[in-house]
């Protein structure tokens, strides 16, 4: 069970102050150790998913419907199969098209970078978002996804949890931003 405190700048997803519980309930803590296991269905965390909508425009002009939807498209560099994805309605459907493209060469040597770069627009589009990631805090961040291991984790906190990290060097690159700019 987790602590009951009052997190003055805790807000839910609809922009309410809300009091923070336990993490594992979708709600910020104040406790700095505990983690933040979050995916596209946990209650206050979930923006923190590429599945969360928010409309993102890439450096060409184009709007995507989520960072799901950009990432998926980056995998190829088949034009019709990217607006395919950038037209499907949502994230999981984006998902499930990006299993079937061609697949660029160098996907894997860049699929971090281009990861890095999807949430810096992600964050930079949307300040309100860029603000509740800050105020997780020094909290780590774990991606809860016991299916990929690779971008995510197991609630054991099994897994590379690249998604996560990403998500910790952004707020690090945000706060740091902030410190510096007047």
């Amino acid at each position: 069970q987790g602590a009951n405190v009052t997190c003055p700048t805790c807000r839910d997803e609809a922009g309410t102050r809300v009091r923070a519980l336990d993490s594992r309930r979708g709600v910020p803590v104040t406790d700095d150790q505990e983690p933040i296991r979050f995916n596209s269905k946990t209650p206050g965390f979930s923006w923190l998913s590429n599945f969360h909508p928010c409309r993102i425009t890439d450096l060409q002009g184009a709007v995507w419907l989520s960072a799901e939807h950009l990432y998926q498209a980056a995998k190829t560099l088949d034009p019709e199969s990217r607006e395919r994805i950038r037209w499907e309605r949502t994230a999981a459907g984006a998902r499930r098209l990006g299993r079937d493209v061609p697949v660029r060469p160098d996907w894997d040597a860049r699929k971090i970078e281009v990861m890095r770069r999807i949430l810096r627009l992600k964050f930079a589009q949307h300040p309100n978002l860029a603000r509740r990631l800050l105020a997780t805090g020094t909290k780590p961040l774990i991606h809860l996804s016991p299916w990929d291991l690779y971008w995510g984790a197991t609630t054991e906190s099994v897994g590379d949890n690249h998604l996560g990290q990403l998500l910790m060097d952004l707020r690090d690159e945000i706060a740091e931003r902030e410190r510096t700019e007047p």
